[in-house]
């Protein structure tokens, strides 16, 4: 039996408690974790661990349409069924200093991060140290929904999330650590980002990738966000995303910004989410063909 830790989004964490499923997108995130093995669930921008599962079944095909990004298309084909083992609440910054799977790390929270080969934790199983602990910390004080109560979810913040969601894959993908956690994201005073890619330079120590993410709404936020990221010495380039239309708007008001120096605005990014998409269906391809050079 091994242990796993897992992060979720809360419409997806919502629908794990509900459904009792776990569902990848890829065959080889499957290969690790296996029928009698716990997950760990770490509930994104929650801060805390919120449930700990048995995986109570083999890896079959989903016949349905379950998850919140999903659209009416399954995107998530491979499915496991679960049963609780606990629902609480375990605030991850708290178990830090008694974490095994996290020490010495200068940023614990990249291993939060699923791995492109599965599950947190850089793709590995945690140790049972690490899985008491986080149990006995979790208080029961959460409860479990019935069956038949439907999840309201938010099709703007769904959109949001899947886009970040979709770089965090990309970007470990490429070899960066990403992040949406506050401790990474706040880049300067008043001033949290959607998402960072660090990358870890030896002669120069970490930079960062700043991205601000625009499905719908305004344009006002992104911006500000990403101008005051320039100001931090650790970031390298800040990327708008959004559709086309709305980055060409954006890029427009970033260039008749005379505020801005010349090397500021070079250091802007406009990268459209047909691209991300794109890029980001090609992911699997990708992990097979570093699988079989043994690269990781």
């Amino acid at each position: 039996m091994k242990h796993w830790v897992w992060s979720v989004t809360s419409q997806n964490w919502e629908i794990v408690k509900e459904k009792k499923v776990w569902a990848v997108k890829n065959e080889l995130r499957t290969r690790r974790v296996s029928k009698g093995d716990s997950i760990i669930f770490y509930v994104k921008r929650s801060g805390s661990f919120k449930g700990v599962f048995q995986v109570v079944s083999d890896w079959y095909n989903a016949e349905d349409v379950k998850w919140s990004d999903e659209d009416g298309e399954i995107k998530y084909p491979f499915e496991c069924k679960l049963e609780i083992i606990r629902l609480g609440d375990a605030v991850f910054n708290e178990l830090i200093p008694k974490l095994q799977f996290v020490k010495g790390r200068t940023s614990p929270h990249f291993a939060l991060q699923a791995h492109s080969t599965g599950p947190g934790n850089y793709g590995h199983d945690i140790s049972q140290h690490d899985y008491e602990l986080i149990l006995s910390e979790m208080r029961e004080d959460e409860e479990i929904i019935p069956a038949d109560e439907s999840t309201e979810i938010d099709e703007e913040s769904n959109e949001h999330e899947n886009i970040i969601e979709k770089l965090e894959e990309i970007g470990s993908s490429l070899g960066f650590e990403p992040s949406i956690d506050k401790e990474d994201t706040y880049i300067a005073k008043g001033c949290i980002v959607d998402l960072v890619w660090v990358a870890k330079v030896a002669t120069i120590g970490p930079i960062k990738y700043v991205f601000e993410v625009q499905s719908k709404g305004s344009k006002k936020s992104l911006i500000t966000n990403l101008i005051q990221s320039i100001n931090n010495p650790m970031v390298k380039r800040v990327i708008a995303v959004s559709d086309k239309k709305q980055l060409e708007n954006i890029k427009e008001q970033i260039n008749q910004m005379r505020a801005l120096s010349e090397s500021s605005k070079q250091m802007f990014v406009y990268l459209d989410i047909s691209q991300i998409n794109k890029i980001y269906e090609v992911i699997p391809t990708l992990q097979e063909f570093k699988s079989q050079l043994q690269l990781f």
